[in-house]
């Protein structure tokens, strides 16, 4: 379960760095134009890879949770921003 958790932390700080290449794969993929918005391109990503990880615990045999693998994403995505924030006392 815990490798779960991993996961989605691993997912949320992974998703600027695979926004830009997959934005290239569905532009080459996709036969339209189609005009993303920032905030629809970080959804797809961050979809994209929790299905991954999902995959993985799958291949792998690994019991896993929805709810940890969305939790390790959220902490993993907003974690800095979290940190920061106690930091600054805002």
């Amino acid at each position: 379960m815990m490798l779960t958790f991993f996961l989605g932390i691993g997912c949320g700080l992974a998703v600027p760095r695979v926004e830009q290449p997959l934005r290239t794969a569905i532009e080459k993929i996709s036969l339209i134009k189609l005009n993303l918005e920032p905030a629809e391109m970080d959804v797809i990503s961050v979809l994209v890879l929790m299905i991954g990880a999902s995959l993985i615990c799958g291949l792998l045999d690994i019991s896993s949770s929805a709810f940890l693998l969305a939790l390790g994403t959220l902490i993993g995505l907003y974690g800095q921003r979290i940190i920061a924030g106690f930091r600054s006392g805002e």
